[in-house]
């Protein structure tokens, strides 16, 4: 018997690097069994078909970016209307709500092909009523939503956002990771890490900021990982970081980030309220076994419900006192912290568990 097709719109991980676009090359390699799975892949430098790892991918570039979005991408529509045209797929994935969504929206109708989206973040489902930007994008929701897609969401949250639409093809279902075995056990160290691809909602100026408020402690090493663009924004960071007593470690493998959480103290997040859907360092970190010290993202209530760490309501001094106490906690104590913070992570992200209830999900939309 033929495998159903899905064809998966989301950059492809790992040469588009984020953590939708790693949530949705392991959801891939968990289904590629059950399903043929084509990528269509944007954010590349050139248009090309490549056959990567097992799975067929079309290359899409935006390089003319500012075009693109002045003419709201339709030209980019028309090449995914033609790909989806010619791969007739039994139904279409797209991991992260954007404006694409809406185009994608109108193909799964005219070309009847279910549609399932799922949210990657919460921002993308909260308007404000004073932005011209945000009133546009609510109007492109609501036209989204009269083509009847269906919603993953990783958060009840999400979900509750979504429902408020009155729209009832809805289901919650977390983030997945493997489980992480590491050689060595767990100590408690002096490492402070930031990780993130920085964007300015990831607020990074206000871990340089945390810091130099703990200057006194000089046994804290304070890390921040990920890519810096060399825009304005990330130029001002670079010379904000060369002035800081930050180490600034760049862009690293998955691999190399699960390790140095280990070898961490804590993980700190400082992003705008309502601006994270489940971060997948949160599952990282807790994986290894290092609780989550967050500024304004509590997903799912799992830090303040699980005890995984420190949650502060936007409380800045919040983030000085609770680094301050784990540090200081007895060695027993931490240990007790970093073995719940792992065996949450590894019942409640559980990849057979979780795979399994997004194949339902994708074969009651067929």
């Amino acid at each position: 018997m033929n495998k159903k097709k899905i064809v998966f719109f989301i950059g492809f991980y790992p040469q588009i690097v984020g953590g939708a676009e790693f949530q949705a090359r392991l959801i891939a390699d968990n289904l590629r069994n059950n399903y043929e799975i084509v990528f269509i892949s944007y954010g590349h430098k050139h248009n090309a078909v490549e056959y990567i790892d097992g799975f067929k991918v079309y290359k899409l570039s935006l390089k003319k970016f500012i075009f693109h979005r002045f003419t709201f991408y339709f030209f980019i529509y028309l090449k995914i209307r033609k790909i989806i045209k010619y791969e007739k797929p039994d139904l279409i994935y797209q991991r992260i709500l954007n404006s694409f969504s809406f185009y994608i929206s109108k193909i799964s109708r005219t070309q009847k092909k279910p549609f399932v989206i799922h949210i990657a973040d919460i921002k993308c489902l909260i308007f404000n009523k004073k932005s011209i930007s945000s009133k546009v994008r609510k109007i492109f929701f609501k036209s989204i939503n009269e083509l009847q897609p269906n919603y993953i969401c990783q958060t009840i949250e999400q979900q509750r956002l979504i429902e408020n639409f009155r729209l009832v093809n809805t289901i919650v279902i977390p983030n997945i990771h493997n489980p992480i075995k590491f050689v060595n056990k767990k100590n408690i160290t002096s490492n402070i890490v930031w990780i993130a691809n920085v964007r300015e909602f990831k607020q990074l100026e206000l871990f340089i900021k945390l810091s130099q408020s703990l200057i006194e402690y000089r046994k804290f090493v304070f890390n921040v990982i990920g890519n810096i663009n060399n825009d304005k924004y990330g130029k001002k960071l670079l010379k904000l970081l060369n002035e800081s007593r930050v180490v600034y470690h760049g862009k690293k493998t998955n691999e190399w980030i699960n390790n140095f959480l280990h070898d961490s103290l804590v993980l700190v997040n400082t992003s705008l309220p309502n601006s994270e859907g489940l971060p997948n360092t949160f599952i990282q970190s807790w994986l290894a076994g290092t609780p989550v010290i967050s500024l304004n993202t509590d997903p799912n209530g799992y830090i303040t419900k699980h005890n995984l760490g420190y949650y502060c309501s936007g409380n800045f001094e919040c983030l000085i006192k609770s680094i301050i106490y784990v540090a200081e906690m007895p060695l027993v104590q931490y240990d007790i912290l970093s073995n719940r913070c792992r065996d949450f992570a590894e019942h409640e992200f559980d990849v057979n568990t979780n795979i399994s209830k997004i194949n339902e999900f994708f074969k009651s939309s067929l």
